[in-house]
């Protein structure tokens, strides 16, 4: 993959060179030769330099004002990124696979369509790894979760030996107790007086100050409130 970013070298550099930005490729420049001379610890850090110095130029203006060369450099760094990531996962303790694809996955949001197939291809393989990391892991779990539940079922007599009491309101005496109606309560009142014994209640008048009811912006048609329909 680092190789096919060399090849798409001079092609992205004459894009870049609209930009007017001379550091933008002062760093990609740096990268480009990090690459060819091999020296992997070197070529993450750079990148992510550029990544970050790229992150700040994409966000200085609206959007539409952005040159689109920003975003080809961007797509490549969170590609170069990536890459020096995934290269040697097992030799880094602070390796994490959901970071990658979240790296690949700003890069492809950020990014414009000059890379874009690169940054798929490394998707595609970073979701591959995580499919099979889940079905690893589902292996596993199973005896894992058995042993738990034999220690917490275990554990119960050393810890609960009589039921504990859990306070509930009284409710309404029976089914047929008519539900009581109140128009507009003060917070504190339907607070201490249903809330907390869990007494239901009937509220009224509640939304009537609502401006979709009441007043030159209410709403026509109701309708669509009772059918969840437009």
């Amino acid at each position: 993959m680092l190789q096919q970013i060399v090849t798409v070298y001079p092609e992205l550099k004459a894009r870049l060179t609209g930009v007017g930005d001379p550091l933008v490729l002062r760093l990609y420049d740096r990268i480009i030769v990090t690459i060819r001379v091999g020296c992997r610890e070197r070529l993450e850090t750079q990148a992510r330099e550029f990544q970050s110095y790229l992150w700040e130029c994409l966000h200085a203006l609206n959007w539409k004002d952005i040159h689109s060369s920003y975003r080809d450099a961007y797509g490549m760094a969170a590609l170069v990124v990536a890459c020096c990531e995934n290269e040697s996962p097992e030799k880094n303790p602070n390796y994490s696979l959901a970071a990658s694809i979240k790296t690949v996955d700003m890069g492809l949001l950020l990014g414009s369509d000059f890379i874009r197939p690169l940054l798929q291809e490394l998707a595609a393989t970073l979701q591959k790894n995580a499919s099979l990391s889940r079905e690893g892991n589902n292996s596993v779990v199973p005896s894992t979760k058995r042993k738990r539940q034999a220690n917490y079922r275990n554990s119960i007599p050393q810890f609960i030996s009589t039921p504990i009491p859990i306070p509930v309101g009284p409710g309404p005496k029976s089914l047929c107790t008519p539900v009581p109606k109140l128009s507009r309560p003060s917070l504190a009142d339907f607070y201490h007086e249903y809330l907390l014994p869990g007494t239901p209640v009937v509220l009224l008048g509640c939304v009537d100050h609502w401006p979709a009811l009441n007043g030159p912006r209410s709403w026509k048609n109701l309708f669509y409130l009772k059918t969840g329909q437009y």
